[in-house]
């Protein structure tokens, strides 16, 4: 068994999405790069949600830089059909596969659970958002589906080319 301890001197996402509410986007942005990078390497987070992410400010980048922690309940997985069994994560944040903590312990594949937390997170940043941005609300949609199978992977390029993406989430 592998373990990653990450312990970052950085700013805790909540307070600093109040103080910063233009940089949304970018957040969003680096999000999906994070959880397409987790996954690309077969790697489940399966706790994604707010207290999880930190950010880093530095005073030549354009923007923060987001880090993800908390790796105590993820797993490395053969695949996106590789099925685990057993509540993990943070009610609220959790697909609905998963389950429930005082429930039953249900199979689900760890990396569709994390793409629809994934979306919830999105959706989470976007509040903030001073201004509308309709591949969010596309990407978040398609994420949050509630079949597992109908959510699409997450990919580095997702957001390069909103147009061929809204066109994907419309198609039948």
């Amino acid at each position: 068994m592998e373990y990653v301890v990450v312990m970052p001197w950085e700013l805790p996402l909540n307070p600093f999405l109040a103080s910063l509410p233009d940089t949304m986007k970018s957040l969003g942005i680096q999000l999906v790069e994070g959880i397409s990078f987790l996954h690309e390497h077969n790697i489940a987070h399966l706790d994604l949600k707010p207290e999880n992410f930190v950010c880093r400010l530095a005073a030549a980048a354009p923007s923060p830089r987001l880090l993800i922690i908390d790796f105590g309940t993820s797993i490395r997985v053969k695949d996106a059909e590789t099925e685990v069994e057993g509540y993990r994560g943070t009610p609220n944040w959790t697909a609905p596969e998963v389950g429930e903590a005082s429930g039953p312990a249900m199979k689900y594949s760890a990396i569709r659970a994390d793409r629809w937390s994934c979306g919830r997170m999105l959706q989470y940043l976007m509040r903030g958002c001073s201004s509308s941005e309709p591949i969010f609300e596309v990407v978040c949609e398609q994420f949050l589906k509630s079949d597992p199978k109908e959510r699409p992977s997450i990919e580095v390029g997702l957001f390069s080319h909103p147009d061929d993406t809204l066109k994907k989430a419309s198609a039948p």
